[in-house]
């Protein structure tokens, strides 16, 4: 799994935070919905080398790029806008960038689970899935063996999400 820097300094201590916090080795630092509390946080997170997937940072850039807009809109000071932090909610159209999945099995796997998590919110679920289900027949048809031995390293790690792993295989 890819993994972005997490913007730490762009994070308002005591919010909930919209995604998962991963080190750089993938192991989960700060579940959803939980906050940084104070500064010695921060320093344990920059410690860590905080990180957020590359999905979830690409969703919560496009949630943050609308909340100035509408600041902008709202004709609030340039110096509010500066200090803007990252929004603590994540629409669920901000995950959905198109239909085409490209990547390997852990990118699919990665897609399959974030789609699952939101759950009855989701939209447009049918063609997501049927993406989904594309994309996988292309990788099958690509390499059976290696497509097989990749999804089964998977249900190993358990931060890679079973669900998601268990439906693709």
């Amino acid at each position: 799994m890819k993994y972005t820097p997490l913007p730490i300094e762009r994070i308002e201590t005591g919010k909930p935070l919209p995604v998962d916090v991963w080190d750089g080795k993938g192991h989960l630092l700060l579940k959803k919905g939980q906050s940084i509390n104070s500064e010695q946080h921060r320093d344990v997170l920059r410690a860590h080398q905080a990180c957020v997937t590359d999905g979830d940072y690409r969703a919560w850039v496009r949630s943050y790029d609308r909340q100035v807009y509408d600041m902008l809109r709202d004709n609030v000071s340039i110096q509010q806008i500066a200090k803007a932090t990252m929004p603590t909610t994540i629409l669920e159209v901000d995950y959905v960038v198109g239909l085409e999945i490209n990547g390997g099995w852990l990118d699919l796997q990665a897609v399959l689970g974030n789609f699952l998590h939101q759950g009855a919110s989701a939209s447009t679920p049918l063609q997501r899935l049927e993406s989904i289900q594309k994309r996988a027949a292309r990788l099958l048809a690509d390499d059976v063996d290696g497509s097989l031995f990749s999804l089964f390293q998977a249900l190993a790690d358990n931060s890679l999400g079973y669900c998601a792993t268990h439906a693709l295989l």
